[in-house]
């Protein structure tokens, strides 16, 4: 009878205790993986949004680099300017491309088109923000009209950089390109982007993407041309 009594007996308060402070232990340690994992997951979404915004933006500008070639030879026009915003990158690039996207919907365009890419500083953000000014009519000289379209938010950086057959230019036309009358209207061998984009949310992660565009389908002789336009 007291072997049966014995064998029936609950927990004691120390069996109680122990028990408790397991159950809480592995509790708060369940908890702290969970959180971590929800903050890892969080930061790869915002690396990923910002990656994607990235390269949507280096492609943007590649495609409009990529497309000055299709104009007939000598017609080529492609400006690469250095600056900086805040000790940052932040160069700029104005060019004559072909696009058929259209930009002011219901009135006459053109798809031979001045296109503009630069950086301006975003109000009350860290970043920088990426325009694209097109002007989709065709004027006689730059008059610096257009559209004005936001490609890109929380930009850190643009660093754009041109390859003449021997050296990287950090501006085209480059300091080996003499700038006289008589001087050829030129395309580059390559052209690299390069764009830096913050992540949403503290601490910012910086997070880039490039593009190089190549011009090797243009034989020597039509990257050139003299003043008077013959080959």
């Amino acid at each position: 009878m007291n072997r049966q009594r014995r064998g029936q007996r609950g927990f004691t308060l120390v069996e109680m205790l122990v028990a408790t402070t397991v159950t809480v232990l592995v509790a708060s340690s369940t908890t702290i993986i969970l959180r971590n994992a929800a903050a890892v997951r969080s930061r790869a979404d915002r690396q990923m949004t910002a990656q994607m915004q990235a390269r949507a933006a280096v492609g943007a500008i590649a495609t409009a680099v990529a497309n000055v070639s299709r104009f007939p030879k000598g017609q080529w026009r492609m400006e690469g300017i250095v600056d900086t915003i805040s000790d940052a990158p932040a160069d700029r690039i104005r060019l004559e491309t072909v696009s058929r996207r259209p930009i002011r919907l219901g009135q006459s365009e053109s798809d031979a088109r001045e296109m503009e890419f630069y950086l301006v500083q975003e109000p009350d953000q860290p970043g920088l923000m990426l325009m694209r000014r097109t002007d989709p009519t065709r004027n006689a000289e730059p008059d610096g009209g257009g559209v004005l379209e936001c490609v890109a938010r929380n930009v850190a950086a643009l660093d754009i950089d041109w390859y003449d057959g021997a050296q990287w230019l950090d501006q085209w036309p480059g300091e080996t390109v003499q700038q006289t009358a008589a001087q050829a209207i030129r395309l580059p061998q390559a052209v690299r982007i390069r764009l830096g984009v913050l992540t949403e949310g503290r601490p910012p992660i910086a997070v880039g993407a490039m593009r190089v565009v190549n011009f090797p389908y243009l034989p020597a002789e039509l990257m050139t041309r003299d003043e008077g336009g013959s080959p």
